[in-house]
This record gives structure tokens, C-alpha cells and sequence, in this order.
């Protein structure tokens, strides 16, 4: 199967941190990664960050671990789920799931306010709370493989 080039450049760094940093804050990476300082937005509003590749192994190390990908595919149960469910019988555990995933996008959105939207104001580009979102759902869908 072939992926276009501009599907991978469309992959945010900044977004795929956000989203690690919120499934898993207490991880190696995070203590040792300082996400204020460590990723820029450059000249064309693309994420870099600061070359090292260590840095770079932890962070393919924890994006391709096991258990978090059973715990993302478990957070987008109540989106897979959405149509099969009878809208008058919703069980605890179903609502268990959904709050689980609206916990998730709330610390998504918390993390991205406080580590880079000050990287984005500065480029000029506000995002509004629906595409921060978006951007939350789009990295659990790219960390299942999806």
C-alpha cells in the first residue's frame, strides 16, 4: 500500500507529543523531554525538534508499545461503537468509556494549551477547540495504526 508524501508531512509533532504526553505523562521520555524548549515550529509552521536521536528511539519506543495501543484502542470503543449502540439502553460500562475518552480530550487540549499554543500564536495560527479535537482523535487513530 502506498502513503503519500503529504499524509506523513501532515503527521504534527507537536500533536503526536500531545497525545503521548496525555496517555502517559509519568513515561522516561517525559522526564528527560522538555517540551517547552525542546520543539520549535520553523520558518514554514513544520515541527522540529532538537536533533537527537535518542530521543527520537524513546519516542518510537513508547508510540509502538502494546499496552498503550490497547489502551487507545480502548479509549475509541464508545467512536467504533457509536451505531451499533441502542440510544435507550447505555450500561455503565459503556458510559465508563465514553468518560474515559472525554477525559482524554480534555487533558489533550489542557496539555496543548499549556505546551504549544504559545508556538502557534506566535505563527500567527489560533486553532479553535473543535480542530484541537480533531487533532486528539486523528493521534489515537495513528497510534493504533489506523
Amino acid at each position: 500500500m502506498l502513503v503519500s508524501k503529504k499524509s506523513l508531512k501532515s503527521v504534527s509533532l507537536s500533536f503526536l507529543l500531545c497525545s503521548l504526553y496525555s496517555l502517559c505523562e509519568y513515561d522516561n521520555l517525559f522526564k528527560e523531554l522538555n517540551l517547552k524548549n525542546d520543539i520549535f515550529l520553523n520558518v514554514n509552521r513544520e515541527d522540529i525538534m532538537i536533533n537527537d536521536s535518542e530521543m527520537f528511539n524513546k519516542l518510537y519506543q513508547l508510540s509502538n508499545k502494546k499496552s498503550l495501543r490497547r489502551f487507545v484502542f480502548r479509549l475509541l470503543q464508545p467512536l467504533f461503537s457509536q451505531n451499533d449502540r441502542p440510544s435507550l439502553r447505555i450500561g455503565r460500562e459503556d458510559d465508563s468509556d465514553i468518560i474515559l475518552f472525554k477525559r482524554y480530550l480534555r487533558k489533550f487540549r489542557y496539555t496543548y494549551y499549556l505546551y504549544f499554543s504559545d508556538q502557534n500564536e506566535q505563527s500567527e495560527t489560533r486553532l479553535t477547540e473543535k480542530e484541537i479535537n480533531m487533532a486528539a482523535v486523528n493521534m489515537l487513530f495513528l497510534l493504533i495504526g489506523i
